[in-house]
């Protein structure tokens, strides 16, 4: 049976069909800039990649030849590092250097004798010094396990206090400075200094006291490792520091 065409309405030709052919076949040109257009999209982006790698690797190859230059790193190295480390610079010539190390920075520590369980610590205002910092705090008193923490509350890290037990019925407390060197000296002072004397950490010198005049004369160097610079007398007044020692003969 055939197709039954309308005048107006169908078309036995199918003119809708060959309009759509036509139209396609049109675009055709443009479907393909399209494409292209993707295609140069993704070009570009490469590109941009390709750019980047290449500035960094400039700089890179730049930074050999300048001050950055890692080959110009410089490392010490120390035969006794417990006791001494070293750091070079860029600028460091290479060397070898031979220190002798006569005395190890400790920290200050002080032990008290043999307290009895029940001893206490009076109460007042406590003050330690370590070097030229300062730790002072108010104790309502206690035994020496309150006082200890107390220390440890208020020292900021710069004390460590601690209790042992020495024998069954005895106890000693020990306080030491967290920093080392000679400029990190452990001193008390107000009802510190008091406790301290009370529980044997420190003792009055039984020596008696006599003005001597300070010169060359009357001042002779004992014979120790300690360098010259470690004794000194300026305006009369003599320093002896920390390695040194001497003798008024």
């Amino acid at each position: 049976m055939s197709d039954i065409t309308i005048p107006g309405v169908t078309s036995k030709y199918n003119t809708d069909k060959t309009i759509k052919a036509l139209v396609d076949v049109e675009r055709i040109p443009l479907a393909r800039m399209e494409q292209d257009k993707e295609t140069y999209q993704v070009q570009k982006q490469q590109w941009l990649k390709l750019n980047t790698r290449l500035s960094t690797l400039k700089e890179s190859a730049q930074s050999l030849y300048g001050f950055q230059n890692p080959f110009n790193e410089k490392i010490a190295f120390s035969s006794a590092e417990n006791f001494l480390s070293a750091v070079a610079t860029r600028a460091a010539v290479e060397a070898e250097k031979k220190v002798v190390i006569r005395q190890v920075a400790a920290q200050d520590r002080f032990i008290s004798r043999s307290l009895a369980k029940d001893f206490r610590a009076s109460a007042g205002t406590y003050t330690f010094r370590v070097g030229d910092e300062e730790v002072s705090f108010s104790f309502p008193g206690g035994s020496p396990q309150e006082l200890a923490a107390a220390i440890n509350a208020k020292s900021d890290s710069l004390l460590t206090a601690s209790v042992v037990d020495d024998t069954a019925d005895t106890q000693v407390i020990v306080i030491e400075a967290n920093r080392t060197g000679a400029r990190h000296r452990l001193s008390f002072d107000e009802q510190a200094l008091v406790f301290a004397k009370e529980a044997g950490i420190l003792e009055p010198s039984p020596q008696a006291l006599q003005d001597i005049p300070i010169d060359r004369f009357t001042l002779q160097p004992w014979e120790t490792t300690a360098p010259e610079e470690s004794l000194s007398v300026t305006d009369g007044v003599l320093t002896v520091n920390p390695g040194a020692e001497t003798r008024i003969p």
